[in-house]
């Protein structure tokens, strides 16, 4: 009798531990994962809030279309910018439309008319970010952080290449 209470109490306990843990995946496991990409939702909704078109590129000194369906990281202030450009350049050089523009001594800036360096110049700004319709998204100092965030920023803003269409025949 004894044994059949223990047996009785095992058999419980084995009911109990399955229906926790099957419980914890059809509540808690769920639960996390929306959490999470909630995170990164609203880390990206912040990221484009930030990112809203602040002025347009003057379409005088771009009349050559350098930067027409480009997504551009314009250097407004070259002093040693080409040892913070380097690791930029290495990191997005594959991206589908990245270019870097401005007075660069590096062979991988591409050289730009001062015209278009003085129209957007504001003296405290080194860099720029440029979008594929000629809008200049953000302006960036030489500060740490804001070196970061430029990096973010870039990877928010590049479009994806897109895939080709599977074709049926």
């Amino acid at each position: 009798m004894v044994y059949r209470l223990f047996e009785n109490q095992s058999v419980f306990m084995k009911k109990l531990i399955t229906w926790i843990v099957t419980g914890s995946l059809i509540v808690i496991v769920p639960f996390g994962s929306w959490y999470y990409l909630k995170q990164g939702l609203d880390y990206r909704k912040g990221a484009l809030e930030a990112l809203k078109p602040k002025s347009s590129l003057p379409v005088i000194p771009d009349s050559l279309n350098v930067f027409k369906g480009k997504t551009t990281l314009l250097v407004l202030d070259s002093t040693e910018a080409d040892t913070i450009t380097k690791p930029i350049y290495e990191q997005f050089k594959d991206a589908y439309t990245f270019l870097l523009a401005g007075n660069g001594q590096a062979d991988f800036v591409l050289p730009v008319d001062s015209s278009i360096m003085e129209s957007i110049r504001d003296g405290k700004n080194s860099f720029a970010i440029i979008d594929t319709a000629g809008q200049i998204r953000n302006f960036y100092t030489r500060d740490v952080s804001q070196l970061k965030l430029m990096v973010e920023h870039l990877a928010i803003v590049l479009p994806r290449a897109k895939d080709k269409d599977i074709k049926m025949k």
